[in-house]
């Protein structure tokens, strides 16, 4: 300890590496929360633009819908699926299961 530290009250030095350290700790658990609410509004997003292509897939004619693989039928069962799945994607999983049982 150096003079300047004798000086503080209770003779409290703290060296600089441990107060970067304990700065850094403070830092990283006050962005985990952050990085959720980030990537927790990021998925909602993500989900909001699945309704809009949904809505886009919905004003399709039958012809073309069966050219995609999918039919009204799929695009009303992915509209009514819980904001926690991406609609998209499951049409997707569809399109895929139709393409197969049409090539066989």
């Amino acid at each position: 300890m150096n003079a300047e530290c004798n000086a503080l009250p209770n003779n409290c030095c703290v060296d600089n590496k441990q107060s970067h350290n304990v700065a850094t700790l403070v830092i990283t658990a006050l962005l985990k929360p952050l990085k959720r609410i980030a990537a927790y509004l990021a998925m909602h997003r993500s989900r909001r633009l699945d309704r809009l292509a949904l809505r886009e897939l919905s004003t399709m004619d039958d012809k073309t819908l069966k050219d995609i693989g999918i039919s009204r039928g799929d695009i009303q069962w992915a509209s009514n699926l819980p904001l926690s799945t991406s609609a998209t994607t499951e049409l997707e999983i569809v399109a895929r299961r139709q393409q197969i049982i049409h090539r066989r």
